[in-house]
């Protein structure tokens, strides 16, 4: 079993679920943008984190809704790379919701 794969093959098995990844990464850049408006902790980097990681797994669900009625036998031929995908936004979701995002604002601003 190969355990390092090179770029070339990392697109390879992201190529087939590219409306999934677009659709993700743009929501995901739209989110960020929106919560680095709201400054919801403060601090730039945290508010952009929060929001792009917040979008993600939405971006995911609305690509695979597109990527369903565009090419529908393309997500059944290439389960790993979905399922991975999917399970990437999704733990971005679960960090969101369970880091504690107050207390490392506080501590970026300089609190102990």
């Amino acid at each position: 079993m190969k355990f390092i794969i090179t770029p070339r093959e990392h697109w390879n098995l992201a190529k087939p679920i590219w409306r999934i990844l677009l659709l993700a990464l743009a929501i995901q850049l739209i989110g960020g943008a929106i919560s680095l408006l709201n400054s919801p902790y403060g601090h730039p980097f945290l508010d952009f984190w929060y929001g792009g990681a917040l979008s993600t797994f939405p971006g995911f669900l609305i690509g695979t809704i597109w990527h369903q009625y565009a090419a529908p036998s393309k997500i059944s031929n290439h389960k790993f790379a979905f399922c991975f995908f999917g399970l990437i936004c999704f733990c971005l979701l679960l960090a969101v919701i369970f880091f504690p995002l107050e207390q490392a604002a506080y501590q970026m601003k300089g609190g102990i």
